[in-house]
């Protein structure tokens, strides 16, 4: 990635690598995360394509969910914390003229995203003020608002082609020639439902985790009423999805004991 003969398409791989390496190897690279991020910065500091954009910020997510007080104090000491977040946060909210969202489209974009924004409500006061706390809180209750909404939308559809295989062949061949992932250079997300759900499952479980309940408790009563609607329904997702992940456990010990 730091090689700046190599155009932005030529790069794309090296990003998802990365991902795979912080995703599983928690606890094993800590060294590698200073010279991932500092590569990662520079060549978004240059990148032109919005895709290859996207990518190098999930790395920076992955970083964060792999060591949310490491990388962080990384990024702080390269001095590039707060410019790095306020492009993260502007590629978030950014949309285009049809409503549509201009960045991170895919179900596994937004859940990279919200498993590194989460990690860091983790963090003590002393590692995340208030302030920043707020921020993103508020980012990360929009992005997973919007990844509900966007698992919702899919079962939806897996649901009317179960009922209709015609159908189902005519949204397969809809989805070919929708240019959405195409435009973000990536490659379709069929075969990885076991990273999808274990995503899933890891952003349940992080979104409940805050090492200080008070502190968030102070925090939700001050947020507008649009934040307090979602974090309302951001909360309710995550104690159903502790009942089915509860339920899961008990039905595998069950096959086990059987």
């Amino acid at each position: 990635m730091a090689d700046k003969n190599l155009e932005d398409g030529d790069i794309e791989p090296a990003p998802k690598l990365i991902e795979v390496v912080f995703q599983n190897c928690i606890g094993q690279v800590d060294n590698w995360v200073e010279p991932y991020l500092r590569i990662t910065v520079d060549r978004l500091r240059r990148a032109e394509k919005p895709y290859l954009k996207c990518l190098l910020i999930q790395v920076i997510a992955n970083s964060l969910y792999y060591n949310p007080s490491l990388a962080l104090g990384i990024l702080h000491k390269l001095g590039v914390a707060t410019e790095i977040f306020n492009l993260w946060f502007q590629m978030i909210q950014q949309v285009k003229k049809s409503g549509v969202r201009a960045n991170f489209k895919r179900e596994h974009d937004k859940k990279v995203c919200c498993l590194g924004l989460t990690s860091l409500l983790a963090l003590p006061a002393d590692q995340l003020p208030v302030d920043a706390l707020g921020r993103v809180f508020r980012v990360t209750l929009e992005l997973l608002a919007a990844y509900k909404e966007q698992v919702a939308e899919a079962a939806k559809v897996d649901e009317a082609e179960d009922d209709d295989d015609m159908d189902g062949f005519q949204s397969d061949d809809e989805d070919e020639g929708d240019g959405s992932d195409k435009e973000m250079g990536l490659d379709e997300e069929d075969g990885d439902d076991a990273d999808n759900e274990r995503l899933k499952r890891l952003a349940a479980q992080v979104i409940m985790q805050a090492s200080d309940p008070s502190r968030f408790q102070n925090l939700t009563q001050t947020l507008e009423f649009q934040y307090q609607a979602l974090a309302n329904g951001v909360a309710q997702h995550a104690d159903q999805r502790r009942v089915e992940l509860e339920k899961e456990k008990m039905e595998k010990a069950s096959v086990v004991s059987s």
